[in-house]
């Protein structure tokens, strides 16, 4: 078999797949194809069907993950890949509005929402400002702190 790959595309006969190097969320499906018929679809992760309906790995995976998508054609092969990565889908933070003081330091929560947790992750936070009156710092606070 002949294996030439050159950033998703294939020089020689013309073949190229599409599209090349991209990146998915948990679950997510992206269409491929590939300029040549009939085709064999293969990925490294996740699952693709016989049209090229590729679905990326579940939020189980370790992320970030990059699969390989492969498509055969005849005695070409063509590759190319995908990175799957956690996606934010919101970000809620309490108190909303505070004041600090010099000197003074202000507890507050971040929850961030993503497609693999979509309760929430909490992260507990402060603001300190300095004496002299500067901006205020922002600093994680371990959650049992």
């Amino acid at each position: 078999m002949k294996r030439l790959l050159v950033a998703g595309f294939l020089l020689s006969a013309c073949v190229t797949l599409r599209p090349t190097n991209a990146e998915a969320f948990p679950g997510q499906v992206l269409q491929f194809a590939l300029s040549a018929a009939p085709v064999a679809w293969s990925v490294s992760g996740g699952s693709i069907t016989p049209t090229g309906a590729f679905t990326a790995p579940s939020c189980a995976t370790t992320l970030p993950s990059t699969i390989t998508i492969t498509a055969t054609s005849g005695g070409t092969v063509v590759t190319t890949s995908v990175l799957v990565d956690d996606k934010v889908t919101g970000i809620t933070i309490s108190p909303s509005v505070v004041t600090v003081a010099p000197g003074a330091t202000v507890q507050f929560t971040a929850t961030v929402r993503t497609v693999c947790f979509p309760a929430g992750v909490v992260q507990r936070m402060q603001l300190k400002r300095p004496k002299d009156g500067g901006p205020a710092v922002a600093s994680a606070v371990p959650l049992g702190g």
